[in-house]
């Protein structure tokens, strides 16, 4: 009676453990994750005597990343990893002072360049310092088309510059 009572209580054990082991690995599977990165190229045409004054606007679609798409739906959360601005094109170099804006229609957020020189290959310091990444979480939660936008104005007249904003996620989704 006793040995039919351990092999019971053992095959339940063994039971209990290969469930516990399934179960723990099948919970992984019920998420994916993935990365999208969308660009945005902000286009600036200064003319001859307007002080170099500009503006410039672009339309970032998370729908334009197939995975984000397909997962749409599915999306538990999306955290931000990184935001970068480049110079990509100038016809010179000059001195930029400007306001570069992240937004939707219920969040907006922004950095401040002032006297930054620019050529070809200028890097935007878009960091995390006053909590932009966190609100560009919430716009990037929101799952809709957002805008970004350059205002300022240059050293220089009659400028042609393209500044490319890269935002980078890494998104959480469920997998069934």
């Amino acid at each position: 009676m006793k040995k039919t009572i351990c092999l019971f209580a053992s095959i339940y054990l063994f039971v209990f453990l290969i469930v516990g082991v399934m179960s723990a690995t099948s919970c992984s599977k019920l998420e994916t994750e993935f990365e999208a990165s969308y660009d945005a190229d902000l286009e600036v045409y200064t003319a001859r005597d307007i002080d170099g004054a500009f503006s410039a606007y672009a339309t970032i679609n998370p729908d334009d990343n197939s995975d984000f798409r397909k997962n749409k739906d599915k999306i538990k959360n999306i955290d931000i990893i990184s935001v970068s601005g480049k110079v990509i094109e100038t016809n010179k170099s000059f001195l930029l002072s400007a306001i570069l804006s992240v937004y939707s229609d219920k969040n907006s957020t922004g950095w401040t360049v002032s006297g930054l020189p620019v050529s070809v290959g200028t890097v935007l310091t878009l960091g995390n310092e006053d909590g932009q990444w966190d609100i560009i979480k919430q716009i990037a939660n929101e799952k809709k088309t957002y805008h970004v936008s350059l205002i300022g104005n240059t050293s220089e007249d009659d400028i042609s510059l393209t500044v490319r904003v890269t935002i980078k996620y890494r998104v959480t989704a469920k997998a069934i």
